[in-house]
């Protein structure tokens, strides 16, 4: 019992001493009703948010994995359940990334999947109004913002969410930005 509150008052300890990234530094990225904005804001931060509100809305982690090549990270969910025999419903998620002292940082991302549970998690996850566009316009359906993310609901072939910041700001100039705040928070 005492090994088991050690080891969860070193993990609380540590997650609260690493600065969490995002363009809100010093302050902790904005999360409301258990979701937040996500570029430029750290992976480690931001995924457990989504897989939260996947998991309350029956899907689970299938698989994850990173390609240091595309500095891409995919994460794939899974429906828990499907009915009348169909297959699960899938998610996937592709978010391109970059580092700022060994942690992953969320540069911009992508989501497909089937029709359905992509209008759900547009319309649920993010708590903003959709902005509809005034004339109908070739594959773009729907945009949203939230804090500094951009959020397009589009269909060309198929659906997909892509997230990109309204942030005036490159993975170069972000990681300069940030190196800065923490350079002017320890001379304090």
């Amino acid at each position: 019992m005492k090994n088991l509150i050690l080891i969860l008052t070193l993990s609380f300890c540590s997650y609260t001493a690493v600065a969490q990234i995002s363009p809100y530094y010093p302050n902790r990225p904005t999360v409301e009703k258990g979701t937040s904005a996500g570029t430029y804001t750290g992976l480690n931060f931001f995924m457990p948010l989504v897989e939260g509100y996947l998991s309350r809305n029956y899907f689970t982690l299938e698989n994850s994995f990173y390609k240091k090549e595309t500095k891409i990270f995919t994460y794939t969910f899974v429906q828990k359940f499907a009915a009348n025999g169909n297959k699960p419903a899938k998610l996937h998620f592709k978010l391109k990334v970059f580092l700022i002292d060994g942690q992953f940082v969320i540069e911009s991302y992508k989501i497909t999947g089937t029709e359905l549970h992509l209008l759900s998690f547009f319309i649920g996850y993010w708590p903003t109004s959709i902005q509809l566009p005034e004339k109908p316009t070739k594959g773009y359906i729907a945009k949203s913002y939230f804090l500094q993310d951009e959020i397009v609901l589009s269909y060309y072939t198929s659906y997909s969410i892509a997230v990109k910041s309204n942030l005036k700001h490159t993975p170069a100039s972000f990681t300069e930005w940030y190196k800065g705040l923490l350079v002017n928070k320890e001379s304090e």
